[in-house]
């Protein structure tokens, strides 16, 4: 079995590997620690043996639990290696996006083009339109799933429009802010 598989079955035993373990990318680190402590302690070749061992022998639970009790410093600095690299990715991927709507607004200006506004405005247009027309209409049901399928997309669209023209939410702002103010993670190879 792969490492994940096998931490995940020596969780039944020890819940905290679950934290270790799952959602994210370094999930296979983290279980590939977990499972050669598991070895270690039961004296096993491989992680496969080293699970039935802790299935079989309620001592070697315990044992496994101390251990990893030990280990955690270590365990944990895998998980905030994690942590840190997924606020690098989500820092990087809003500046991104604000710097993509800060070229596409000075194209604007200075291209003095109509494409954007007009798009804007016929994006508003329909969807308020669609909206008010289902509230105010009986819909047929036939018609119904087609109308909400064009509502949501209208819908995701006005939001982009809103986003271009007035800014990202205040809650990105705040959180670029927090993060920005934050202390760093030390991050260990």
């Amino acid at each position: 079995m792969d490492p994940i598989t096998i931490a995940m079955g020596l969780a039944t035993y020890v819940p905290d590997i679950i934290k270790w373990v799952s959602g994210s990318d370094k999930a296979a680190d983290a279980a590939s620690k977990v499972v050669s402590i598991a070895q270690t302690v039961t004296g096993t070749s491989n992680g496969d043996d080293a699970l039935a061992a802790v299935k079989a022998n309620p001592t070697l639970a315990l044992q496994l639990q101390q251990e990893l009790d030990k280990n955690q410093q270590a365990l944990a600095q895998i998980s905030q290696v994690v942590t840190l690299a997924e606020i690098q990715a989500d820092t990087a991927d809003y500046a991104q996006s604000v710097a993509d709507r800060g070229s596409a607004r000075t194209m604007q200006i200075s291209t003095r083009s109509y494409t954007a506004p007009a798009l804007a405005f016929l994006i508003t247009i329909g969807f308020f339109g669609v909206l008010g027309f289902m509230l105010l209409r009986d819909v047929p049901q036939g018609s119904r799933d087609v109308l909400n399928i064009m509502l949501g997309s209208l819908g995701t669209a006005w939001v982009s429009v809103v986003a271009f023209y007035f800014g990202s939410s205040a809650g990105s702002q705040q959180k670029s802010v927090l993060l920005a103010q934050s202390m760093p993670a030390t991050q260990k190879s």
